[in-house]
C-alpha cells in the first residue's frame, strides 16, 4: 500500500477500507484522554504522509496533507460515531439499562478504583457536545432525523474547514 506504483486515490480507498475500518471498530464506546487523542491523530498523519510519499523533512503542513487526501481527522470521525451512539441510547426507552446508566448521577462517596479510567464515556460525550455546541442533546436526540442532521452538519462543517 505504501508503494509509489499505486495511484493516490486507490491507496486512500485501501486505507479507508482495510486500516480505518479495523481501527475504528468499537471506537464510539472509547473514552480517550487528550494524550491518547493526540497519539491517534499522530498515527493517522503518519499513515497519510506515507501514502502521499511525503518525507519528514519535506516541510509539508498537516493541513496540506489533509487537503491533498481529503481525509477528516480520526478524532472527528470518532466524535461523529460517539454522537451517533449517544443518539441511539437517548432514544432507547427510559427503562433500558443503557439509558439508566448514562442518566444515573455518580454517587458522592464514589471513588475511582486504582487502574480505572479517569474519564468516563459520559464525560467524553458531554465534551463532544460542548465542542459541537449542542445545547439540549437528550431532547434533540429524541427526534432521530433532527439528531442525524445535527451530527451530519458537524461533519460537513469539519470537511468544509478541511477544504479551505
Amino acid at each position: 500500500m505504501w508503494s509509489t506504483r499505486l495511484p493516490l486515490d486507490l491507496k486512500l480507498r485501501l486505507y479507508n477500507a482495510c486500516i480505518l475500518s479495523i481501527f475504528l471498530y468499537g471506537s464510539e464506546t472509547w473514552s480517550l484522554t487528550a494524550t491518547e487523542e493526540k497519539k491517534i491523530d499522530a498515527l493517522d498523519q503518519w499513515c497519510l504522509r506515507r501514502i502521499c510519499g511525503i518525507k519528514w523533512d519535506d516541510f509539508v503542513t498537516n493541513e496540506e496533507v489533509r487537503r491533498r487526501t481529503n481525509q477528516l481527522p480520526l478524532i472527528s470521525i470518532m466524535r461523529k460515531r460517539r454522537l451517533g451512539l449517544f443518539g441511539n441510547v437517548a432514544r432507547s426507552g427510559p427503562a433500558s439499562d443503557t439509558r439508566r446508566a448514562i442518566a444515573m448521577p455518580t454517587p458522592s462517596q464514589w471513588k475511582r478504583a486504582p487502574g480505572r479510567l479517569r474519564t468516563s464515556w459520559q464525560s467524553v460525550v458531554s465534551k463532544d457536545m460542548k465542542d459541537v455546541s449542542i445545547p439540549d442533546a437528550m431532547v434533540m436526540a429524541e427526534d432521530r432525523g433532527l439528531w442525524k442532521r445535527v451530527v451530519a452538519a458537524h461533519a460537513t462543517f469539519q470537511e468544509d474547514m478541511l477544504l479551505e
